[in-house]
């Protein structure tokens, strides 16, 4: 049994990483050994995202405190048991989601499911949201499509004008 300040301990520390991040995926960690827990811990610390276990209870107080703007009676009404929080930031957003579906494909006994997703002030409630998250690009990512089409029809403006040059 923890302590009162063990508790309040935890709860400053959730708190300080739902301030911290821009984002964060809740997850049933159903039936996951410490083994695989800390081989998705090293996954995540790889790509610069922190992954936690804690009692709701904490969470949902470390919520409360950091005021992101989340309705909490849905949050109280998911958070059951123990869950996995996964903290990240705009440049991974989708990197919990095919985390998630890559373990379930391989069809072990793995049985983590997402309760919950807040993506840059946008809710997503539930697994069927899965897919959708797994697709989401960077903000860089997206910036540098952008930047590549864009240099693409310059590239090819400048082309028709040479090529208007030379044959007037």
């Amino acid at each position: 049994m923890l302590s009162k300040s063990d508790k309040n301990s935890i709860i400053e520390k959730l708190g300080d990483c739902f301030s911290r991040f821009s984002s964060f995926y809740i997850v049933d960690p159903i039936g996951l050994t410490s083994n695989e827990v800390n081989q998705i811990r090293r996954e995540c610390f790889k790509h610069g995202i922190v992954y936690r276990i804690a009692k709701n209870t904490l969470a949902f107080k470390a919520l409360q405190s950091s005021d992101i703007g989340v309705d909490f009676k849905l949050l109280k009404s998911i958070l059951k048991n123990t869950s996995g929080i996964f903290f990240l930031n705009e440049d991974k957003l989708s990197f919990p989601a095919k985390l998630i579906s890559s373990k379930l494909r391989i069809g072990k006994d793995f049985k983590m499911k997402l309760k919950f997703a807040f993506i840059e002030g946008e809710v997503y409630e539930g697994e069927h949201h899965l897919n959708n998250l797994s697709k989401l690009v960077s903000k860089n990512e997206m910036l540098g499509s952008i930047i590549g089409s864009l240099k693409n029809k310059l590239s090819m403006v400048v082309y028709s004008l040479k090529k208007g040059e030379d044959v007037g």
